[in-house]
């Protein structure tokens, strides 16, 4: 069954009402924060399977400190949940071997 953004919209906005509101049991918000760290796991295991030593990556818009983002990097290193980087040019306090969570990259440049 396909659900549309309006769809899904009206359904976060229950959900979100029920859980505030209690109308949610806390039985039901586990099961949904485990959908959710379900989800980053899957995640993850994307992006490391599409990423090689050598490759080019780049810091999405979750990247703290906010002047990271956008700036390109080259995988070093591939670990389980992290990948070591080196930046194409300094960035603040960061340029070479920098370790970053894979929940922090992208495989395609921001526009």
């Amino acid at each position: 069954m396909m659900i549309n953004d309006s769809d899904t919209n009206t359904l976060v906005s229950v959900l979100c009402k029920g859980i505030i509101t209690g109308a949610v049991t806390d039985e039901q918000v586990a099961k949904i924060r485990a959908a959710f760290e379900g989800r980053k796991e899957v995640t993850k295991a994307t992006i490391r399977a599409s990423l090689n030593v050598g490759d080019a990556v780049w810091f999405n818009e979750k990247t703290r400190p906010a002047y990271m983002v956008g700036h390109k990097a080259i995988v070093r290193k591939i670990n389980r949940e992290r990948v070591v980087v080196d930046l194409d040019k300094p960035a603040g306090r960061f340029h070479i071997g920098v370790t970053v969570p894979l929940t922090l990259l992208t495989t395609t440049p921001a526009n």
